[in-house]
């Protein structure tokens, strides 16, 4: 795999941790310390993913309800 997808997934794994760690708290912060050498930070102390544009595309339902 190449470094730019493999960052990129991590990237994605590490905001997905962030989001279900108060519901899966011991799991995300395992996952959490896999992903990356953090020492004693912790998953709880990160600040939440900032939400990103979204396409207007989705935007449209009725494209949704076609797919």
């Amino acid at each position: 795999i190449d470094p730019v997808t493999l960052a990129k997934t991590k990237a994605f794994f590490e905001k997905i941790a962030q989001i279900a760690h108060p519901f899966m708290p011991f799991i995300t912060e395992e996952i959490w310390h896999h992903l990356k050498e953090r020492g004693n930070e912790s998953v709880v102390n990160v600040p939440w993913p900032e939400m990103a544009e979204f396409d207007e595309v989705l935007a449209d339902s009725e494209l949704l309800l076609d797919v």
